[in-house]
Parts: structure tokens; C-alpha cells; sequence
């Protein structure tokens, strides 16, 4: 039996998807034309400029705002209708931007109301244990620290096994370690399959955690993907830097032809800076070079180009238009 005659498994439909979407805020159109998707075990990064759409994409998503056009699939369903947003709360969680709690009621009584909202309530230590606030369940809320606050915040999300977490700037107020730990935790949610959406200001956060990014700017999309396919469709060059030290051989002032790079050899031949699409081309030729004069390459820098450096350029005009 050949293989036409064996039906193919047919992928699963992603966690989110959200198609050509425009929705209001009042008179103002705030979304215009968005589009995204986010897949299990999948962290997918909402980027934008302050204004760009990206809390009312959010809230059109968990059923709080209304689609003027466009589509939303929220693990399968329509926010929009009351039965969609009943049978997505039930296997959603949310970190809001700015979370609310009880001030008087402890963290661990905090986290046992919640529990008694889900169908399957998650264990309230491995709630604690997950937050990383197992030292402090006893406290008051409002004797909680910022970072601590965000970290129930989480726990709060986690109460019932989601398969779907959208976290709004969610590591606000953390220190570094804080943040660490956090990501350990988004990294963990998405190697068991859930899906993540994620909006933050931290451009470093978004390239360490997801595999995929969606950018907007004055209410669209204006790329989509992951950090390395957007930085190469923008024709975003990795920087390469060689610094030896005065003692070593000189580096020769044409590298050959097949170096499709803008370089320049300064230094009395002991620096190199250059810019490339694709840096392997270059890095051969100075491999080659430094095993004919026998000396290592130990100053040599590859940048390739960052997170940071594509939202700069499709953010960079007026109100993120382009």
C-alpha cells in the first residue's frame, strides 16, 4: 500500500488564532488590522510601542471587548458569544497587567478561593511551589512586595491546569533573579504543551523565551514570525569584530572574493569590523588565515542581530506607522 493511500495526521488547530482583527475603543479604531497565532507548547511574544493595540487585542481575546472585524479562535471557540467565553475561562489563565487581590486575606487563602473556582483545581502547594512562594503563604497580600504580588498573580493564572496563559508584562517589578526564576517557570508551562501568549517591554525577555513573535504598530501587524526570519526578511546584517592583540601576525587588507561583507581593516591590520547577511563566508577565510600563521582567533565577536535591533527599525517612524 503506498503512501497517498494513508490518510496523513492532520495538524492540530492552535490554542489562539486571531486572523485580520479591527476593534474600537470608543470612537477610536485602536486595532486596525491584527493577526497571530499561538500554538501548544509554544510561547508566542505580543510586541509593541505604547498605543499599538496590544491591550485591546488582549481583551477582545478573553471575550472583554467586541471584534468590530475579523476573526478570534480561543482554543476553538468564539470569545465573542457567551458560551465561548464560558467554556474558555474555564481552561484559560491570565496575568493581567495589573493584578487585584484581597489586601487582608493571606496568599494562601488567596489561592484556595481560586481553587474553589476551577473544575480541577491544582494542588495548592505545587501553586505555591510554581510562584515560588512557599515562604510566604501565611502573609497578608498586602504585606507582599511587588515582584511577590506578580508571582501570586501567576499562581492565581495556574489554578486550573490551563491550556492556554496570556501574560501581560508578568516579570514588572522583579529584580533579576526574580525574572529568572519566572522564565524558568513560562519555559516549563510550555515544554508541558501549554500554549503561552505574552506581551512585555523587555525585548531581551521576549527573544529568550519565544519561539515566535508578533510586532504592531498604530493598531496592525507589521511582522510576524520568529526573532531570526524577521531580522533576515528586514535585511538586518550580524555584526563581526576582531580584535588581536599588537604582537600578533597583521591581518591581510583583502580577505578575497567570496566575502560578501562591509568590512574595514584598521588597527595596523589588528582590528576587523564587519557587516554580513551571512557571516560563515567571512568566518572560513579568517579560520583558514589563522591556521596558515598559527595564531588563534581569541578576540573574535559574532553579534547577530538582536530582537531589539528589528522592533527599532519597524518601530522607528512616527506613532509606528510604516
Amino acid at each position: 500500500m503506498d503512501d497517498a493511500q494513508h490518510p496523513t495526521e492532520a495538524a492540530p488547530d492552535p490554542l489562539l488564532a486571531v486572523e485580520g482583527l479591527a476593534a474600537s475603543r470608543g470612537s477610536v479604531r485602536a486595532v486596525r488590522d491584527v493577526s497571530l497565532t499561538v500554538e501548544a507548547g509554544q510561547v508566542h511574544a505580543l510586541l509593541g510601542p505604547n498605543g499599538a493595540g496590544k491591550t485591546t487585542t488582549l481583551d477582545v481575546v478573553l471575550g472583554f471587548c467586541a471584534a468590530d472585524a475579523g476573526t478570534v479562535r480561543v482554543l476553538g471557540h468564539d470569545p465573542a458569544t457567551a458560551t465561548g467565553r464560558r467554556a474558555i475561562r474555564r481552561e484559560i489563565g491570565m496575568v493581567p497587567q495589573e493584578g487585584g487581590h484581597y489586601p487582608y486575606l493571606s496568599v494562601r487563602e488567596t489561592l484556595e478561593m481560586h481553587r474553589g473556582l476551577r473544575d480541577r483545581p491544582r494542588p495548592l502547594g505545587e501553586m505555591l511551589e510554581l510562584a515560588g512562594l512557599a515562604h510566604r503563604a501565611g502573609r497578608r497580600v498586602r504585606s507582599l512586595s511587588g515582584g511577590e504580588r506578580r508571582r501570586l498573580d501567576l499562581a492565581v493564572a495556574l489554578a486550573g491546569y490551563p491550556r492556554l496563559l496570556v501574560l501581560d508584562e508578568p516579570t514588572t517589578g522583579f529584580d533579576p533573579a526574580a525574572r529568572e526564576a519566572m522564565w524558568e517557570v513560562i519555559r516549563g508551562l510550555a515544554a508541558d504543551g501549554r500554549g503561552v501568549l505574552l506581551t512585555t517591554h523587555y525585548l531581551e525577555e521576549a527573544q529568550q523565551l519565544s519561539g515566535s513573535v508578533t510586532v504592531v504598530a498604530a493598531g496592525a501587524t507589521v511582522a510576524s514570525g520568529s526573532s531570526d526570519g524577521i531580522a533576515r526578511r528586514l535585511g538586518l546584517r550580524s555584526r563581526i569584530v576582531l580584535e588581536l592583540p599588537p604582537d600578533a601576525p597583521r591581518l591581510p587588507p583583502d580577505l578575497g572574493p567570496d566575502v560578501e561583507a562591509d568590512l574595514e581593516v584598521a588597527g595596523d591590520g589588528h582590528r576587523l569590523e564587519a557587516l554580513a547577511a551571512d557571516p560563515a563566508p567571512l568566518l572560513a577565510v579568517l579560520a583558514a588565515w589563522s591556521r596558515s600563521v598559527g595564531h588563534p582567533l581569541d578576540g573574535l565577536e559574532v553579534r547577530p542581530p538582536s530582537l531589539e535591533d528589528s522592533y527599532r527599525v519597524l518601530t522607528a517612524t512616527k506613532d509606528g506607522e510604516r
